[in-house]
């Protein structure tokens, strides 16, 4: 093609693809032809040769990138392994740790099963499924796996943490947050979050008696109220019948 022609040809393109779609254009090309790459990759492990020891070595590399956080890779080493070796030894456990750790839990959840499915004494899955069913906002499910953790080993401290923090927030259950609070400050007592927690648990347990004595004495004037009148009481002043009232 001469200059000319060159010329000629820009001029059209220009007329017809602004700058902006352009760039858009390109960036989805690249993104596209990366998957594609990696989706190629993966297919043809046995055809370029793959031995089945040369999973351990992909995933010695996969966890290479796990430890520094570099996810996306891990899961490409991962699925790597898995299609050199398919039983290769908690190859789903590592693949749905690796999915939590980039929010995608849904993946997580899928990989998980099919862990618990080949090692269902493994307390670990049960441990990531309910981190896994929690941000799912499945909090029961998340319950009854840190449940399963129990059942397996009592003595299992985060468990207990775990299904604290699942109370507290997702659930509404303060009394039982704090129950499972005091298991895990009791199992694991030089832990930095269960000295936190008791210093949490000793103001929440104040409130608490002060709400009871709150209610007591509320429950306390209403009878009185529909019985007679309401002798005076320290700290607090009547502000008409019965609610509300203020204390001084």
């Amino acid at each position: 093609m001469n200059k000319n022609a060159r010329e000629k040809m820009k001029k059209i393109f220009k007329g017809f693809v602004k700058p902006d779609i352009l760039v858009i254009f390109l960036i989805n090309f690249i993104v596209l032809t990366n998957l594609l790459l990696l989706s190629c990759a993966v297919q043809t492990t046995k055809e370029l040769g793959f031995k089945k020891e040369d999973a351990q070595v992909h995933f010695k590399m996969a966890e290479d990138y796990y430890n520094r956080g570099e996810y996306s890779n891990a899961i490409k080493e991962y699925k790597i392994v898995e299609q050199i070796d398919p039983n290769f030894p908690n190859i789903h456990m590592a693949l749905g740790s690796s999915y939590i750790q980039i929010a995608w839990y849904e993946r997580a959840e899928e990989e998980l099963l099919k862990q618990k499915a080949l090692t269902p004494q493994n307390i670990n899955v049960y441990l990531n499924l309910g981190v896994a069913y929690k941000n799912l906002k499945k909090y029961e499910d998340s319950l009854n796996m840190y449940l399963k953790v129990i059942e397996i080993n009592p003595e299992y401290a985060d468990a207990y943490y775990n299904m604290g923090i699942l109370c507290l927030e997702n659930l509404n259950l303060l009394e039982q947050a704090i129950y499972y609070f005091k298991r895990f400050i009791a199992l694991a007592p030089h832990d930095e979050r269960a000295i936190k927690l008791k210093k949490w648990i000793e103001e929440q347990e104040k409130i608490n008696k002060r709400l009871g004595q709150f209610i007591e004495d509320c429950n306390i004037m209403s009878y009185a109220d529909r019985v007679f009148v309401i002798p005076a009481k320290a700290g607090i002043q009547r502000k008409g019948a019965g609610f509300p009232f203020s204390r001084e």
